[in-house]
């Protein structure tokens, strides 16, 4: 069992977090598991609204995708390596 100790209330800067594109905020929690169970859970949120299965699933990997990709730029972002800017990474096929 994990505890936390927190002796001041944090601040805006203290807090990790991500935004999605339709602007749901998402606290960023050490524990992966917990961080994948709230990233999945937002991206069945959008997928939930497609009639057509394949077209849901592709919103659900979407959704997940930019959510993980915000993860990881923000951390770096914490880490004093970001721009401050909120980015979208992008693919490349070879």
């Amino acid at each position: 069992m994990r505890t936390e100790l927190v002796q001041r209330p944090l601040s805006i800067e203290d807090k990790w977090i991500i935004r999605c594109e339709c602007g749901e905020e998402i606290l960023l929690i050490p524990d992966v598991k917990e961080m994948e169970r709230a990233i999945n859970k937002h991206a069945k949120f959008h997928a939930k609204n497609e009639e057509n299965s394949e077209k849901a699933i592709a919103v659900f990997e979407q959704t997940q995708d930019y959510l993980v990709q915000q993860v990881l730029i923000t951390a770096g972002e914490k880490k004093g390596n970001g721009s401050g800017k909120e980015t979208r990474m992008r693919s490349t096929s070879h």
